[in-house]
């Protein structure tokens, strides 16, 4: 964030009968943290799993980062896999209108400086 702080987390999912019942992925819950911490612009975010799959953002964090303080210069960074989806030393940078060509304008700056 634009405090110089970098925030961390990770995907909460609870399962219900094998299904998916509620999950929290890591990009929106990093993005609530800054936001509540008083960051006024959302620099970049890294995206790592421990599975072998990629490592893109879903629709939903996509629609977060958009609307979010990230704006259209929002940097989002990723590992990248080979052809059998193992990690490479390789990182993939996006910005977000890579993913949204038009994303919606972010939410307005709040002023962080009053607490209540």
């Amino acid at each position: 964030g634009d405090n110089g702080k970098t925030y961390t987390a990770y995907n909460t999912e609870f399962y219900d009968n094998g299904f998916f019942f509620f999950v929290m992925c890591s990009e929106r819950t990093s993005i609530s943290k800054a936001v509540n911490d008083g960051a006024n612009k959302i620099h970049a975010i890294a995206i790592n799993n421990n599975q072998n799959h990629g490592d893109q953002p879903c629709a939903e964090c996509l629609g977060w980062m958009s609307t979010s303080r990230g704006g259209k210069d929002l940097l989002i960074a990723s590992i990248v896999r080979d052809k059998d989806g193992n990690k490479t030393d390789q990182v993939l940078v996006k910005t977000l209108t890579d993913f949204m060509p038009d994303p919606h304008t972010p939410s307005p700056t709040v002023n962080n400086t009053k607490k209540a």
